[in-house]
């Protein structure tokens, strides 16, 4: 009971260290708090200490439904509005390669692939949106504790081999590929730029409230948001008798999450953003927390070699739809990173690719991808299903 206690401690107190660490520890802070969080968790897995794995799970199940609404209420529709056209388009252009993709791996994987249907809508949250989506969809679809975890340590390998190439070789082959001058600059920016836009430029640190005020804000915001689920919840039980239906419950959140978005107060309230992303890394330390490795690693390798096929498919199809649409080498790069990572991400490839003038719309793909993902995920899963 004791070492429970102390786990779940661990579960809601070890990622504010992890998030100063990653400021601190420059590789700490390339490879992300969520993955950071995820590892620690793997170690605390095989460690042997005899906690309740059950608790420590049951607390995933709470914290991604939570999380999304306050991720998205900081969305600012405007700044979507405000997006270049081609910056646009490339992000949509990588939305259409992930479900193509996706969709052709599930017809060739599904005879030998258990829940393909499952992990292609996975995979399509996963590249558009990034891993708050991925969990939401898994979850959403009913795949069990274990195959979420693999599909979770996939991500994590096969996202840390693709960052690595993004920082190292994949700004030549954009440029080899694509227009390597940027004839327009403005083309792929905003068509204006305040300093709302850039709040999503620092995922990881809590902004400053207004004294105590600004905390009783933000806890009111983090209720609304426990309201969100609730309402979610509602509706499920109106709609199928059953409270616990997860696709209305993921979804619910996701459309609630963008309405509360248009009220102004709740928008401009400081840290709604940087709170959920906190859930998000209590969640990737719960779940590692609650895997049995033994059980996974064998069934471990079909899940990423179908995962790593779609990701390196879906770079592929959206570089050759961009050579297609016109779109320049940066443009390019940065949503499909803001589609893979979703905003974690941006700033260092804005850095790897000196360019300063992505950055923005980097960012704000990065959150219409959180918005949409889900969406797209769970549309496309339950399609391919009827494929069953």
């Amino acid at each position: 009971m004791i070492l429970t206690v102390l786990a779940v401690l661990v579960v809601v107190l070890a990622p504010a260290g992890i998030i100063w660490l990653t400021k601190k520890v420059k590789f700490l802070g390339l490879i992300g708090a969520v993955a950071v969080c995820y590892v620690l968790g793997l170690i605390l897995a095989v460690s042997g200490l005899g906690y309740d794995k059950d608790v420590t799970y049951a607390i995933t199940e709470y914290s991604i439904p939570v999380a999304i609404p306050l991720i998205l209420f900081s969305f600012n529709l405007s700044s979507a509005k405000k997006l270049a056209k081609k910056s646009l388009l490339s992000f949509g252009l990588q939305c259409v390669a992930v479900m193509v993709v996706a969709s052709a791996a599930f017809f060739i994987a599904n005879p030998h692939l258990e829940d393909a249907a499952i992990f292609s809508g996975m995979t399509t949250g996963l590249y558009t949106g990034g891993t708050p989506n991925l969990n939401a969809i898994g979850m959403a679809m009913g795949l069990d504790q274990g195959r979420l975890a693999m599909a979770n340590t996939s991500d994590l390998i096969i996202g840390g081999v693709y960052f690595l190439l993004l920082l190292t070789v994949m700004k030549p082959i954009y440029s080899f590929v694509l227009d390597r001058k940027l004839k327009n600059k403005t083309a792929m920016g905003v068509t204006e730029e305040n300093d709302a836009d850039r709040q999503y430029a620092d995922e990881y640190t809590f902004k400053k409230v207004d004294g105590w005020k600004g905390v009783g804000r933000l806890a009111l915001i983090i209720l609304l948001a426990v309201g969100c689920l609730g309402i979610s919840a509602g509706i499920s039980w109106i709609i199928t008798g059953a409270i616990a239906n997860v696709t209305i419950i993921m979804l619910g959140v996701t459309a609630l999450g963008i309405a509360f978005s248009f009220w102004k107060p709740v928008r401009e309230t400081k840290g709604t953003f940087q709170a959920g992303h906190y859930l998000i890394l209590m969640f990737s330390l719960a779940l590692s927390m609650s895997i049995d490795l033994s059980a996974i690693v064998d069934a471990l390798l079909p899940i990423m070699l179908f995962m790593a096929c779609v990701q390196t498919g879906c770079v592929i199809l959206h570089m050759l739809l961009c050579k297609l649409c016109k779109i320049d080498s940066h443009t390019a790069m940065i949503t499909n990173v803001a589609g893979v990572y979703g905003p974690a991400f941006i700033p260092p490839i804005a850095q790897t690719l000196k360019d300063e003038s992505v950055l923005v719309p980097g960012l704000i793909c990065g959150i219409i991808g959180y918005a949409v993902g889900n969406f797209l995920g769970i549309g496309l899963s339950s399609l391919l299903l009827m494929f069953v």
